[in-house]
C-alpha cells in the first residue's frame, strides 16, 4: 500500500503537468484504476469489470499508444507482480505500442512531451532502454522482492 501511495507522488504531478501544458490533449491521458486494496470482494468486482494483472497506471491514446507504469523511487515490490507487469508490457509492445516503467517524474514528462509534440515513436530510445534494462533485471532476479 505504501508503494502505491508513493507512486501516486509521481503519477499525480505527471497528470497535472500534462493537463496544464496540453489541455487540448488532456482527454487522451487516461488512468487505469488498478488499485485493489478494497479486499477480496472488491478485487473480484474489478476483475469482472476488466481489470487485468499487470495493467499500467496510465495510457496516452494515439495511433501508437504509450502505456506508463509509475513507480516510487526506492520502493520495494513483489517480484511476481512485477513479472505480471512485464508480461503486459511485452504484450503491448508486440502489438506495436510502447510501454515505460519509471520512477523519474522528469523522464515521464519528457516522454509525454515527445509523444504529443512529435508522436510516440519520437520518444528517445534511451528512455525505453532504461525501462527495458529494469525489466530485464526483474525477470532475472531470484529474489522475492526488488527495490526500484
Amino acid at each position: 500500500m505504501r508503494e502505491k501511495k508513493e507512486a501516486l507522488e509521481v503519477q499525480i504531478p505527471l497528470v497535472r503537468w500534462f493537463s496544464e501544458n496540453y489541455p487540448l490533449h488532456s482527454q487522451r491521458l487516461v488512468c487505469i484504476n488498478n488499485d485493489i486494496t478494497g479486499g477480496s470482494r472488491e478485487y473480484q468486482y474489478r476483475l469482472a469489470m476488466g481489470l487485468r494483472a499487470g495493467a499500467p497506471d496510465l495510457v496516452l491514446f494515439d495511433d501508437i499508444c504509450l502505456f506508463i507504469e509509475c513507480k516510487a523511487a526506492g520502493s520495494r515490490h513483489d517480484i511476481d507482480s512485477l513479472r505480471r507487469q512485464i508480461r503486459f508490457a511485452q504484450n503491448v509492445e508486440e502489438k506495436g505500442h510502447r510501454y515505460i516503467m519509471s520512477s523519474c517524474l522528469e523522464t515521464l514528462k519528457l516522454c509525454l512531451y515527445n509523444a504529443v509534440e512529435n508522436g510516440v515513436l519520437a520518444i528517445p530510445f534511451a528512455y525505453f532502454k532504461k525501462s527495458q534494462d529494469l525489466r530485464f533485471h526483474i525477470i532475472n532476479s531470484s529474489a522475492k522482492t526488488v527495490v526500484i
